[in-house]
């Protein structure tokens, strides 16, 4: 019982800091043009789900998976679907927006290089894949 109290009193720490990872990332989406926040402020910290106008997510993942950044698709309920997520539509995305939505998870031990490399990555085949 001792134990797990002392786990008990360690998670509000943690979700701290995930909410700070989350504050983070979303400053640092803002410097990528056409990028929308779809997850409500009050969700929990350790999931974003973001759209970027313009950009197939499946050919985004794709990119982003051979620099070792493994975000998923859609919503956690269809993930694996190859159509727009019902969840996603039910929250006010149209087709094309929820086709572009990307979900990126967050833990206690996500740090700020690692959302750095992940921007890098973003900014850059972002910007390749618009010029297609």
């Amino acid at each position: 019982a001792i134990l797990g109290f002392a786990q008990a009193t360690r998670l509000p720490l943690e979700i701290k800091k995930i909410q700070k990872m989350r504050n983070y990332l979303e400053k640092r989406l803002e410097e990528i043009p056409k990028v929308n926040i779809n997850s409500p402020k009050d969700a929990l910290p350790t999931i974003l789900n973001l759209s970027i106008q313009g950009i197939d997510a499946e050919t985004l993942l794709k990119h982003l998976s051979s620099k070792g950044i493994y975000p998923s698709t859609g919503s956690a309920c269809t993930s694996n679907k190859a159509q727009a997520s019902s969840v996603l539509k039910a929250i006010g995305l149209n087709d094309s927006q929820a086709l572009s939505s990307i979900r990126i998870s967050l833990s206690k031990d996500s740090t700020k290089g690692e959302i750095d490399e992940t921007i890098k990555h973003l900014k850059s085949i972002v910007s390749i894949l618009r010029k297609l």
